[in-house]
């Protein structure tokens, strides 16, 4: 069995996080346009008084568990599905699967993808673990007893060069959002 390497599992990961992340603010978006309508039509709020402070808090506690859950669910449902991969796992022939090369479960996927935010939290040395562990695990791996797999492992020059690109790519869009977001906001 070819466990993946580093840089297939950061250009996979970068790939998603970036689908992930325009999901999340699609739906966020949207979520926050219906909640301020349902708010001016009560009368609640107008455009010459600032939303309440406990509608702001509302809101923002509300988006956050809507990003945790989207998280969850783009990753989980794909890599326990027939795929056993998210969109960017599939891209780089990336496979999720317990220890002896099967299948996991949603649930085992949901622990999974929850063990990523301790992989980050601890300064990303639980991303890093795949470098020196035996099968390549990270740390949400090691927890979830599970793998990833990949039957291509000769294809690694691309991969760095692919997380290169997209990160330069998906910083310049961060960058054309954050410019087309603000001059929307701004008073004309």
């Amino acid at each position: 069995m070819n466990y993946a390497t580093f840089w297939k599992r950061a250009a996979a990961y970068l790939l998603d996080s970036f689908i992930c992340s325009a999901i999340t603010y699609a739906i966020q978006f949207v979520v926050g346009l219906i909640l301020v309508l349902v708010f001016v039509s009560n009368g609640d709020i107008s455009s010459t008084k600032e939303m309440p402070m406990g509608m702001t808090i509302f809101t923002n506690v509300f988006s956050i568990l809507l990003s945790l859950a989207a998280f969850l669910v783009y990753y989980a449902w794909p890599e326990s599905s027939s795929w056993q991969a998210t969109i960017g796992k599939r891209i780089f022939n990336l496979k999720v699967t317990d220890l002896n090369g099967q299948r996991i479960t949603f649930l085992r996927s949901i622990g999974r993808n929850a063990g990523k935010i301790l992989s980050g939290l601890i300064l990303g040395i639980g991303f890093l673990m795949c470098l020196w562990t035996e099968k390549k695990q990270c740390l949400h791996d090691i927890m979830a007893s599970s793998l990833v797999i990949d039957p291509t492992p000769q294809e690694k020059t691309g991969c760095v060069i692919a997380v290169l690109i997209g990160s330069v790519v998906v910083t310049l869009l961060a960058v054309l959002f954050l410019f087309l977001f603000l001059a929307a906001i701004m008073p004309h």
